[in-house]
């Protein structure tokens, strides 16, 4: 059930954008980038809005920006970074989402953002982990 929500959130922002994006719509923040590049959850927590909804893996909630980057710490010491490349990104003005691939150890794991601009600075309220199809 907590999965069919999470994946009608994400569609529904996805849908969204799919009208909206421009030329240079898209922009993601480079150390939102280089942070997952280099595994840091304290570099990609700055960019986390007061409360953010994080999926990694089976694990779903609202979470404080504390939390979240706790979780995310945890996240990364089990799957220290091999690599992290954005594939997809776009949106408007006031909200950017990306899809990017982040590897680890032979690992692949499919991560989703949305980014919304809060008094002129980009945050992310929703930040979604799932291992790449085909991975157990």
């Amino acid at each position: 059930m907590m999965l069919r929500r999470a994946a009608t959130s994400f569609l529904f922002f996805f849908m969204t954008f799919a009208y909206g994006s421009g030329q240079d719509a898209g922009t993601i923040p480079a150390n939102v980038i280089s942070a997952f590049r280099n595994g840091d959850a304290k570099a990609l927590s700055a960019f986390f809005n007061t409360k953010i909804e994080l999926v990694i893996l089976d694990r779903e909630n609202v979470y404080s920006k504390t939390q979240a980057e706790l979780i995310m710490k945890s996240f990364f010491e089990k799957n220290k970074p091999s690599g992290f490349r954005v594939i997809h990104k776009g949106g408007r003005s006031d909200a950017q989402y990306a899809i990017g691939l982040y590897s680890s150890s032979g690992k692949t794991f499919r991560v989703y953002m949305l980014i919304k601009t809060v008094d002129k600075t980009p945050r992310i309220h929703q930040l979604r982990i799932e291992k790449e199809n085909g991975q157990s």
